[in-house]
C-alpha cells in the first residue's frame, strides 16, 4: 500500500519533492542577489524538512522497510514513529544539515510572540535562525547563526559549529535524501 499525498503543484511523491530540491539548489547556485538567494534557501530548507514527513509516510506502510529503519534508529518496529524518524535523520547518523532545515522550517512556521522560548512543539537545539531577541543588556543579539557574505548565506548546524556556505550544507542534505530514498526504493 502506497501512502496517498495531497498533490501540491504536481508534487505527488518523495521523488517529486526530491526533484524540487534539486531545482531549488540549482536556482540558489546561480542566484547572486541576496533576496533571491534567501528565497531559494528558505524554499530548499522548508521542503527538505517536509520531505521527512513524506518519506516516513512511505516507511510506515512498508513493514520490511519499517523494520530496517527502526533498527537503524535503535528502536522496535512498533515504537518507530515520525518523531523518532525525525531525530534519526537530523542526527549524526543521518544528516546534521537537516537540523538546520528543521530550524528554518520551524522559524518560517511561527511568528515572534515576545517570549524567549521556542514554541513547545519545536526544537531549536540546532538552530539556524537569526536571533531576534536582544541580548541581556538590551543591545543587539550577541550571536547570529546565519549570516550573509557576498553571494552566499553561511549556515550553522548548531551554536558551536563552524558556518558553511549554503550550497555546501544544502548539497549534503540533497545527497543524503537522494541516497536514502534510492537505497530504500522509496517512490
Amino acid at each position: 500500500m502506497t501512502p496517498r499525498y495531497a498533490m501540491v503543484f504536481d508534487l505527488k511523491s518523495c521523488r517529486d519533492v526530491l526533484g524540487k530540491l534539486e531545482r531549488e539548489l540549482v536556482r540558489l547556485e546561480y542566484s547572486l542577489d541576496r533576496f533571491d538567494r534567501a528565497d531559494h534557501a528558505a524554499n530548499f530548507a522548508i521542503w527538505a524538512w517536509r520531505l521527512t514527513d513524506w518519506v516516513y509516510a512511505d516507511i510506515a506502510v512498508r513493514r520490511p522497510l519499517r523494520k530496517r529503519v527502526a533498527e537503524a534508529c535503535g528502536t522496535s518496529v512498533d515504537a518507530l514513529d515520525l518523531d523518532g524518524f525525525r531525530r534519526y535523520v537530523q542526527g549524526p547518523q543521518g544528516c546534521p544539515g537537516l537540523a538546520c532545515c528543521h530550524a528554518i522550517a520551524a522559524a518560517a512556521k511561527h511568528v515572534e510572540n515576545g517570549d524567549d522560548q521556542p514554541p513547545p512543539d519545536e526544537t531549536t537545539a540546532s538552530a539556524v535562525i537569526i536571533v531576534l531577541h536582544p541580548n541581556a543588556a538590551g543591545g543587539p543579539p550577541s550571536v547570529e547563526l546565519t549570516e550573509w557574505r557576498t553571494s552566499q548565506w553561511l549556515l550553522r548546524t548548531g551554536d558551536d559549529d563552524e558556518a558553511v556556505p549554503d550550497i555546501e550544507l544544502f548539497g549534503d542534505v540533497l545527497r543524503f535524501w537522494t541516497d536514502f530514498i534510492y537505497a530504500n526504493h522509496i517512490a
